[in-house]
């Protein structure tokens, strides 16, 4: 609204005045996003939306005082608003919703993993690291076994590889043959995005595949694996 004002105000005024605020907006928005534009940031995600809160002010502010300058009809101008305010507002829908699902997925495989485990060692094969880009696990699945239960206490988790998910319901085939597990993740849209190390499986990732080679040590230790929104336990 305020850059609608400043439109009226400036009507019939000097151009270059009008030329350096459009040129001092985009300068603003270019150096705003020269600090984020190496992270390979998605517009379909929310994960990396905290990055270009900054760029994004710049560049509704440059957008806003354009449509203000080429938009003459009022009537047109609010019904272009009306329209963007109706987008957004059932994005922010959606986003909150995904928010509110990834924090019950978060809460759900916390206490699956205490109910159905029967020793102090834990791996888990596949960790879900975020839903549609919202975080459920990206850090701290360790820390909230520690801190956000006290019925049982475990000395050791260990987490071969993190996934994403687009749905909370995507399934993990695990096989195993001749000491070797297979984790197959069977959304195509779904993917591994980094493994960590263990002292008891060897890893190798490949875009949908986990393949893993047993050590002597994980005889010892509870298994688990994520499928369909639940922690499933692997029994050896």
């Amino acid at each position: 609204m305020a850059i609608v004002l400043r439109r009226r105000w400036y009507a019939g005024y000097d151009l270059k005045e009008q030329n350096r605020f459009l040129i001092g907006l985009v300068i603003l928005f270019l150096f705003s996003l020269l600090p984020v534009i190496n992270l390979r940031l998605t517009l379909y995600q929310t994960l990396g939306e905290r990055f270009l809160y900054l760029p994004s002010v710049f560049s509704c502010l440059l957008l806003t005082y354009l449509a203000a300058i080429v938009i003459r009809d009022r009537t047109l101008l609010f019904s272009i608003l009306i329209c963007v305010l109706g987008f957004y507002s059932v994005r922010l829908y959606q986003t909150n919703r995904s928010w509110s699902a990834a924090a019950r997925l978060s809460r759900s495989i916390t206490d699956e993993l205490v109910d159905s485990s029967t020793g102090d060692h834990l791996i888990i094969l596949n960790a879900p690291d975020n839903l549609r880009g919202v975080p459920v696990f990206h850090n701290g699945l360790p820390e909230a076994l520690l801190y956000f239960q006290n019925r049982k206490r475990f000395q050791q988790v260990e987490i071969i590889a993190f996934q994403d998910l687009q749905s909370a319901l995507d399934e993990a085939a695990v096989s195993s043959r001749a000491g070797y597990l297979s984790v197959h993740l069977l959304n195509s849209n779904d993917g591994f995005v980094r493994q960590e190390p263990s002292e008891c499986f060897e890893a190798k990732v490949q875009s949908h595949d986990l393949e893993l080679l047993a050590k002597p040590c994980a005889a010892n230790a509870d298994l688990f694996f994520f499928s369909k929104e639940r922690m499933l336990r692997w029994d050896k």
